[in-house]
């Protein structure tokens, strides 16, 4: 599909968005939220709004370094650290987004200026004119699908329209699975004894939640990281030595 133009939803959004709002996205130390809910029946926000940091309530992962866990669940740091399961669990956070609502339709976005139909018709003549008798009508093809294109800042408003979206599909609800009591069974519950839970702080802000779980959780972890950089300790926990199985 040839997208000819693009509103300017930014400039559009712009004015009605939350200034506050952030927490939500990646960054060199934290995971971002994988799921932002439209909650019309308020069912998860009273605000209609709700992020959720992953798609099952209780998120199964591992973990492999100390980093891995939060602080008040680490081991101290003269010792070695075990890998391990870990559950997250973690639920839905109101949010705002939009302080106001924005009215009409956004304008087409400004043209990119250095975007150059005839160097496009020039490229496809090139490209082309190794066809040999099929040159002559699949050129015709391309110059008239080229004059259909609207060229102008004034033929883009008059030709965008609004996308529509479709019935999207919804992951399925996973059933409950029936495990044997086989030595699988007993071995998978000898791993699960050392595993982790632990609920993942909201860190999200806006106009209805200030993130400061996240930020003392970011700082406890912070501070923990600096008790490991000792070299008495980075040797006990981060060298790999030829007999270490990895």
């Amino acid at each position: 599909m040839y997208v000819d133009a693009t509103f300017d939803y930014k400039s559009y959004y712009a004015p009605h968005i939350d200034k506050k709002l952030g927490g939500y996205g990646y960054s060199s130390e934290e995971v971002g939220y994988h799921w932002l809910r439209h909650d019309e029946s308020r069912q998860h926000s009273d605000t209609g709004i709700a992020f959720k940091k992953y798609q099952s309530d209780t998120f199964v992962d591992l973990a492999l370094q100390r980093k891995d866990v939060p602080a008040e669940q680490r081991p101290p740091p003269t010792t070695a650290f075990v890998p391990h399961p870990l559950f997250i669990e973690n639920g839905w956070e109101k949010v705002t987004i939009l302080t106001s609502t924005p009215t009409g339709r956004p304008d087409v976005a400004p043209l990119d200026e250095e975007f150059d139909y005839g160097k496009l018709t020039n490229d496809i003549e090139e490209t082309l004119s190794e066809l040999g008798q099929e040159y002559a009508p699949r050129m015709a093809e391309w110059r008239e699908w080229i004059d259909a294109r609207p060229k102008t800042q004034a033929d883009l408003a008059s030709h965008s329209s609004l996308p529509s979206w479709g019935d999207w599909p919804r992951r399925p609800v996973e059933g409950a699975s029936t495990v044997g009591a086989g030595p699988a069974e007993i071995a998978r519950s000898i791993v699960l004894a050392s595993s982790v839970t632990m609920r993942a702080p909201r860190r999200i802000t806006s106009s209805v939640g200030d993130g400061s779980e996240g930020a003392a959780a970011s700082k406890a972890n912070k501070a923990d990281d600096e008790s490991c950089r000792g070299p008495e300790v980075r040797q006990r926990t981060n060298r790999v030595t030829t007999s270490d199985r990895v």
